[in-house]
This record gives C-alpha cells, sequence and structure tokens, in this order.
C-alpha cells in the first residue's frame, strides 16, 4: 500500500495518533521536571531542618590562629581589669 492509497480517515487517523503521542510525551517530560523540582526542594528543607536541629556546641567553622590569638589577648586584657 503506498501513501496515496491511504484514504483521508486513516490520514486523519495517523495524525491523531501522533498528536497524542506528543502531548503523551510532553506530559510525561512535564511530571518528571515537576518530579524533579519537588525532589530539590525536599531535599533543601531536609538540610535546613537539620542545621536548625544541629547542636549549638557543634561548630561548623573553626578560627584562625590568629583570630584565635587576638581573641586571647582581648580576654586576657578585660580580665585584668
Amino acid at each position: 500500500m503506498q501513501k496515496n492509497d491511504l484514504s483521508a480517515h486513516e490520514r486523519y487517523n495517523r495524525l491523531l495518533k501522533k498528536d497524542e503521542f506528543i502531548r503523551n510525551n510532553l506530559f510525561l517530560s512535564q511530571l518528571w521536571e515537576q518530579q524533579k523540582q519537588e525532589e530539590e526542594q525536599r531535599r533543601e528543607k531536609e538540610r535546613l531542618e537539620a542545621l536548625r536541629k544541629k547542636d549549638k556546641h557543634d561548630h561548623s567553622a573553626n578560627a584562625s590562629t590568629e583570630v584565635k590569638t587576638r581573641l586571647h589577648v582581648n580576654l586576657n586584657f578585660f580580665l585584668c581589669y
């Protein structure tokens, strides 16, 4: 059967199937993007929650030697007075 032999009805049905296929792929692509964004938001929320729950005695950074020295000098200065 050649393309010219297809009836108008058959061509119309093929176009509908292609259109449906394209719409389904678009829908699945949008759904995948939405799920990806929701997963990223969930991870960020968990990360922030973990930071909030972090023990206040845990230090997230270490002071440099210079900073420690200055602090020590200043504390000694104020404690002497």
